[in-house]
């Protein structure tokens, strides 16, 4: 199942998310992040990037949730 998703896109859509987060454009930065999630759940370091963007948007519960995934991923 995970080979049919794409990394390469992921990777892109990451680093289009971490170049909106450094700029502090969060509502951007989440978006790509979801779309990087999208083609690569198994990536635990957006859901962690992507908590980081809800945090800094305040929305704690978001934040929590996006916190929790990048663990069970990645104890």
């Amino acid at each position: 199942m995970e080979d049919s998703f794409n990394k390469s896109l992921a990777k892109s859509k990451k680093d289009l998310g971490n170049e909106q987060f450094k700029q502090q454009n969060y509502v951007d930065a989440i978006k790509f992040y979801t779309e990087a999630i999208q083609e690569n759940p198994a990536d635990h370091t957006v859901y962690g990037n992507r908590s980081a963007s809800y945090h800094n948007m305040k929305f704690f519960e978001k934040a929590l949730e996006d916190g929790e995934i990048c663990v069970l991923l990645s104890p």
